[in-house]
């Protein structure tokens, strides 16, 4: 749809990768933060653990694998009958 959308009005259409955006987001305001670094990525369905060694270079260590981090937490506390 995006794609459709900037053409439709002559606009370029620039791809994203946002769980990039998250995982370089400390360097912004951190330029210490040197590469190779570890990164946990914790953003709605997608949980990383990635290994960040340059700009679009990755390796990923772990993911879940079909919930949300909060969501493994809130069928761990009901198996566990927590309130």
């Amino acid at each position: 749809a995006a794609k459709e959308l900037a053409k439709a009005h002559d606009l370029p259409f620039i791809s994203v990768n946002h769980m990039e955006g998250h995982a370089l987001v400390a360097r912004l305001t951190n330029p210490e933060v040197a590469f190779p670094c570890l990164v946990l990525l914790v953003s709605g369905g997608h949980n990383m653990i990635v290994v960040a060694h340059d700009l679009g270079k990755y390796t990923q260590l772990g993911t879940t694998l079909d919930d949300a981090l909060g969501e493994a937490y809130d069928k761990t506390a009901r198996l566990l009958g927590l309130p």
